[in-house]
């Protein structure tokens, strides 16, 4: 059955996409704003108390938020070529009923860990949490001194 751009049925369906895309993506900018407010809190602390050893806690913290953000990315990723993959199938017309409303994504632990690694690498990911933890690090040697 060949499917219709204007039926009401695929719209939705993109809009379903598009919107778990956009849920990705906000919860990948949420990561980075609790984490800088968490890094700020710690590092309030470290400098009134004059511990530099509180910083330690700040570069784990910058770590777990560094891997929920790549795990985010790939989640995004992942629903983003789904996306572009039916929406190429349906102006090629080969897209099919069995397509609609499946948003199943590869999710095994291989391809989630692999796709998490290469989010990693991401300029996005790594040049935020880089910069936040060599501003960390310089914090530390500051407060040694």
């Amino acid at each position: 059955m060949k499917l219709k751009v204007e039926n009401s049925d695929i719209q939705t369906h993109v809009r379903i996409l598009q919107d778990v895309i956009k849920r990705m993506a906000s919860n990948s900018a949420s990561c980075k704003t609790w984490c800088i407010t968490i890094i700020a809190a710690i590092l309030v602390l470290a400098i009134d108390n004059t511990q530099p050893s509180t910083i330690l806690v700040g570069l784990l913290v910058a770590f777990l938020f560094f891997l929920l953000d790549a795990y985010y990315l790939s989640l995004e990723r992942d629903f983003r070529e789904k996306y572009n993959r039916f929406v190429r199938n349906l102006h090629d017309d080969k897209a099919n009923v069995s397509e609609v409303y499946d948003l199943a994504i590869p999710n095994d632990r291989w391809h989630r860990g692999l796709a998490t690694i290469c989010a990693c690498f991401s300029f996005s990911v790594i040049g935020f949490y880089g910069v936040l933890v060599l501003g960390l690090l310089l914090m530390k040697s500051v407060l040694l001194t």
